[in-house]
């Protein structure tokens, strides 16, 4: 009987394998390791770049989580949250703002040099490389948001300043909804 209960045991924790995630100081979020997966990232990005007549490789997706992750794990940053500014600022397209912003997290040349300076990142020869390397692009919008939460402790606060502009509460309100509804699970 305490074998079957073992085995069961490890078959429900393998089942429900969950996530915890560092955000703002400490663990917040419990996930399950599927939900934030490849196909998931998959099926979310293809809708949103389906709605801009764009296609997307699995190739791409691949580099993207990839990315997302790396991010993640270097700033302790939840994926999903990283996922919500992307979704907002660029929904998923290397594209220019109308203040100079540049790639999937928008990220101003003069933004992300202070950044390369306080969290020691690679330099690009070319500023105009956040445009289409998004790899490199959400690994700077990750640290810059990460320095956002550390200097107002706060998320929404972080969001207003990392946005900056005249819509600034509406965007940070637009990222944390969406937020919500990703870690619910129900888009």
């Amino acid at each position: 009987m305490k074998k079957l209960l073992t085995i069961g045991l490890i078959a429900l924790a393998i089942t429900v394998s969950t996530e915890e995630v560092f955000f703002g100081g400490k663990f917040i979020l419990h996930y399950t390791k599927d939900f934030y997966s490849y196909e998931w990232l998959k099926n979310y990005v293809t809708k949103l770049r389906s709605l801009h007549g764009l296609s997307t490789e699995d190739r791409y997706v691949l580099e993207l989580k990839k990315a997302i992750d790396t991010a993640s794990a270097r700033t302790g940053l939840d994926p999903l949250l990283i996922i919500s500014v992307i979704t907002v600022e660029s929904e998923f397209r290397n594209v220019i703002g109308s203040a100079g912003e540049l790639g999937l997290m928008q990220i101003k040349p003069d933004t992300a040099k202070f950044i390369s300076k306080k969290f020691n990142l690679p330099v690009p020869n070319d500023w105009k490389a956040l445009l289409w390397d998004y790899s490199l692009n959400i690994l700077y919008g990750s640290c810059y948001l990460k320095y956002l939460l550390d200097k107002y402790k706060n998320l929404r606060k972080a969001l207003e300043a990392y946005n900056g502009g005249s819509y600034r509460k509406e965007y940070a309100e637009k990222i944390i909804t969406l937020y919500e509804e990703l870690k619910s699970g129900s888009l």
